[in-house]
């Protein structure tokens, strides 16, 4: 197994610091997993430049601060609730109100569109004039063409000309 030098585990503490890595618990963890995961990495003999730049890449999104902003916010907001007997059956009997008004939406809008999403539907109250299968389409169209092919559209004549300007 490849042993990481002081020099290169220096270099690497140094540049977490410089990233913005500011707490110490959480600057030795990430040091020793970014020395473990370079080790491993670097028994394939790459350079150590390079296997750093892309383990350290694998630790971040946008930034290598994000992660201590993160551990902020968790160690911050990590407290228990301790919910009274009133308070938790009024959570738990909101969450059953809130799944039967959900399962009794699904039917309406399942009966909806029973009732309404039809192409029979609508050609029973005349927005359509017929309904076709698929199978006949080409049939319907050129017929339908085929009535306007000679049709001619005639203008109404002009009642006024033009003025001379």
């Amino acid at each position: 197994m490849y042993c990481l030098s002081q020099e290169q585990i220096d270099f690497i503490a140094f540049d977490i610091r410089q990233r913005g890595i500011q707490l110490d618990g959480l600057h030795e963890n990430l040091l020793d997993h970014i020395c473990i995961i370079i080790e491993e990495k670097l028994e394939n003999s790459a350079e150590f430049e390079i296997v750093y730049s892309t383990v350290i890449k694998s630790f971040y999104r946008n930034e290598l601060k994000e992660i201590e902003e993160e551990t902020l916010f968790l160690l911050q907001y990590n407290r228990h609730w301790v919910l009274s007997r009133g308070l938790f059956f009024t959570i738990l009997f909101s969450i059953f109100i809130a799944t039967m008004l959900n399962k009794k939406l699904k039917e309406k809008e399942n009966e909806y569109q029973e009732m309404f999403s039809n192409p029979y539907r609508a050609a029973e109250r005349g927005f359509i004039d017929e309904v076709i299968e698929p199978s006949q389409t080409r049939q319907k169209l050129i017929r339908a063409f085929g009535m306007l092919e000679n049709k001619v559209a005639k203008l109404p004549r002009k009642k006024h000309g033009n003025i001379p300007l």
